[in-house]
C-alpha cells in the first residue's frame, strides 16, 4: 500500500535512494502502477528523480513497441492449436536450430545467434498459445491430428504439386513471429534488467527519447564473464568424475543392451552418473524422487531413461537428417527422405514431431529399467519415470487460463508433452537438451515444494559440515538457542578453525538456466542494447 505523501518525501530527502528504489521495483513491467503515477506527481522535486522517470518512459515506450510488434505476429496465428504451432517449431528448428552439415554449424549460430534464445521464444509462445487455445483442441484425437498433420506437414514433406503456399506462408509467420519474440526477451534482459539490477552499467539518455549504455564498473563486468567461464566448465568436471567412477567399476566388463548399441548404451549411463553424482553433492537428491502423481521413481534410472532417449533421436533422427542435408544440399530433401525412410522400415515415426499412447511408450521403454533385481525391467518403474518426465498440456492450460498462479514447465525441463491420450516429443530438443540441467530444473524449480525436499536439505547441511571437517574445521551442524530464545530458529552450521568462527545459512540452490548441448548455458549479459522510443523490433 502507497503512503501518501511519502514519494515526494523521499524525493525530497533522499533522491538518489528513491532512484535506485524505482530501478528494483521493475516498474517498467507495470507503467500504469500507483507507484509511477506518485512518482511522475514528483518528478519535479529534484533532477534525480526526473532523469529517472524519463529513462523509465524512454523504456516503457521501446517496451510497448516490442509488444505491439509481437501481437500483429501473434493474430497471425492465432487459430493454430497447440499442436500445429509444435509443428511449425518443429520445421523452423529443422531448418534453422539443427546443423545442416556434420562439421557445421546451424544457420543461426553461423549468423552468430543462439540457440537458446530461440528455444526460448519457442516455449513463451507455446505458453502464449495454452493461455489462448480452446481446451478441446488440446485432447488430441488421431481424426484431429491427421487433419493437423495434412495442412501443416504433408504439404511439404509428401508434396502433391509442391508445396503449399498456405504452409510456406504459416512458416514465414512463425518465423517473424519467433523473431518477435526473441526481440521482447532480449529487450527485457539486456536492457530492462540491466537498467533494474544490473550496477556495473549506467544508462544516459540522449536527445531526450534515447538511452546509451556506459560502463561504470570493469571489475564487476570482469567478474561476471569470469563466472560465466567458471560455470561452464562445471559439466566437464561431473563428466570427468563420472568416467573415472565407471572406469574403476564392473561397468567396464559388463555389456549394456545388444552390442551394436553397447557403445552409446554406456555413454548414456555416464553422462546420467554425472548428472546423479551433481543432483547426490550439490543439491541433496536422494535416491528415490516422487513425481507429480505421488509414485516413487529411482532417481539414477530416471536420468538414464532421458539420456537414452535422447541418444536415440540423435543417431535415428538428427544425424541422418544432417548426414542427408550435406549430401542434398537442401534441408527438406532429407527431412523427406528420412520421413519416407521411416515408413518403409517398418512404419516406423521419423517425423520432425513424433507421438505415441502413454502405454506404447510404456512398453518400449520397460527394457531401460533392467537391474540385477528386475532382469525383464519393470513396467510400473517405466511409468513412474515417464509421468515424471512428462509435461500435462491440458492441466497447464486450465492453471493458466484461470490466471492461476504457479511455474509453468519449459520444453526441456518436461520433454514428453501430453496431449490427452497422446505423448508428443520434440527430436531436436530430445536430441540436443541439456539434461543435467532439465533435471535440476524438473526438481529444483518445479519440484521444490516435493516431500523430499527437507530431507535433501538436510543432506546439504550434512556434507557441508563434512567437508569442513575434513579440512581441520571444528563443526556444530544444526544449532538452536536456548529455549527462551527458540523463536529465533537454527543456524545451519558454525564453524572453527585458528580462532575465527563462521557461520552459514544454507540457502538450497535453485534451478539453472536452460541450454542445449550446443548452445551457450552462460548466463547471458544485460545490458547490451541501446534503446529508443523510435527504436523499431528486428524483423
Amino acid at each position: 500500500m502507497l503512503v501518501d505523501g511519502l514519494v515526494a518525501h523521499l524525493a525530497r530527502s533522499t533522491p538518489k535512494a528513491l532512484a535506485v528504489a524505482m530501478r528494483r521495483a521493475r516498474l517498467v513491467r507495470s507503467p500504469g502502477s500507483p507507484q509511477v503515477d506518485a512518482l511522475r506527481a514528483a518528478r519535479k522535486l529534484d533532477p534525480l528523480v526526473d532523469e529517472a522517470c524519463r529513462i523509465h518512459d524512454v523504456l516503457v515506450g521501446a517496451h510497448r513497441e516490442r509488444e505491439v510488434e509481437l501481437a500483429r505476429w501473434q493474430r497471425m496465428l492465432e487459430n493454430l492449436s497447440a499442436f500445429e504451432l509444435l509443428l511449425l517449431a518443429s520445421l523452423y528448428a529443422y531448418e534453422r536450430l539443427v546443423p545442416h552439415t556434420m562439421t557445421g554449424q546451424s544457420s543461426v549460430a553461423e549468423g552468430g545467434g543462439r540457440a537458446d534464445t530461440h528455444w526460448d521464444a519457442i516455449n513463451d509462445l507455446l505458453i502464449w498459445k495454452l493461455k489462448t487455445t480452446p481446451r478441446a483442441t488440446l485432447r488430441l484425437a488421431d481424426e484431429a491430428m491427421g487433419r493437423s498433420l495434412k495442412r501443416y506437414l504433408s504439404p511439404l514433406l509428401f508434396p502433391v504439386t509442391g508445396p503449399s503456399l498456405e504452409l510456406l506462408t504459416q512458416l514465414d509467420a512463425f518465423a517473424r513471429l519467433v523473431a518477435a519474440q526473441i526481440e521482447l526477451n532480449e529487450f527485457l534482459s539486456r536492457s530492462v534488467d540491466a537498467y533494474c539490477f544490473d550496477d556495473s552499467v549506467r544508462f544516459v539518455l540522449v536527445d531526450d527519447y534515447q538511452l546509451q549504455l556506459e560502463e561504470i564498473d570493469t571489475a564487476a563486468n570482469a567478474k561476471w564473464f569470469r563466472d560465466g567461464k567458471k560455470l561452464e566448465r562445471l559439466p566437464g568436471y561431473w563428466l570427468h568424475r563420472a568416467f573415472y567412477e565407471s572406469a574403476a567399476s564392473d561397468l567396464a566388463f559388463v555389456r549394456i543392451g545388444r552390442p551394436e548399441n553397447e557403445s552409446e548404451n554406456t555413454l548414456a549411463y555416464i553422462r546420467a552418473l554425472a548428472t546423479r553424482f551433481r543432483l547426490r553433492e550439490v543439491y541433496g537428491v536422494g535416491d528415490l524422487v516422487t513425481n507429480a502423481t505421488g509414485e516413487s521413481a529411482n532417481m539414477f534410472q530416471a536420468l538414464w531413461y532421458l539420456e537414452l532417449t535422447a541418444r536415440f533421436f540423435m543417431l535415428d533422427f538428427i544425424v541422418p537428417f544432417v548426414e542427408g542435408a550435406e549430401r542434398s544440399g537442401d534441408w527438406v530433401v532429407s527431412l523427406r527422405r528420412l520421413a519416407l525412410g521411416g515408413l518403409l522400415n517398418g512404419e516406423q515415426n521419423r517425423l520432425p514431431l513424433t507421438w505415441s499412447s502413454r502405454s506404447a511408450k510404456i512398453d518400449r521403454t520397460t527394457g531401460w529399467t533392467v537391474t540385477s533385481q528386475q532382469p525383464t525391467g519393470s513396467a510400473r518403474m517405466a511409468a513412474a519415470i515417464l509421468d515424471f518426465w512428462t509435461y500435462d498440456m491440458l492441466a497447464e492450460a486450465d492453471r493458466l487460463q484461470r490466471d492461476e498462479p504457479g511455474l509453468a514447465p519449459r520444453l526441456i525441463e518436461r520433454p514428453y508433452l501430453k496431449f490427452g491420450p497422446h505423448l508428443v516429443q520434440l527430436p531436436w530438443v530430445a536430441g540436443y537438451q541439456d539434461n543435467d540441467m532439465t533435471a535440476i530444473n524438473n526438481l529444483r524449480r518445479l519440484g521444490a515444494r516435493r516431500g523430499e525436499a527437507t530431507a535433501e536439505a538436510r543432506r546439504i547441511e550434512s556434507q557441508l559440515a563434512t567437508l569442513l571437517q575434513s579440512r581441520g574445521f571444528s563443526v556444530l551442524l544444526n544449532w538452536q538457542p536456548p529455549d527462551e530464545r527458540r523463536d529465533a530458529g537454527e543456524v545451519d552450521v558454525i564453524a572453527g578453525l585458528d580462532g575465527q568462527l563462521f557461520v552459514f545459512e544454507i540457502k538450497r540452490p535453485m534451478s539453472v538456466g536452460q541450454g542445449t548441448r550446443l548452445g551457450c548455458t552462460r548466463p547471458r549479459r544485460c545490458a547490451r542494447r541501446v534503446c529508443s522510443l523510435g527504436e523499431r523490433p528486428t524483423p
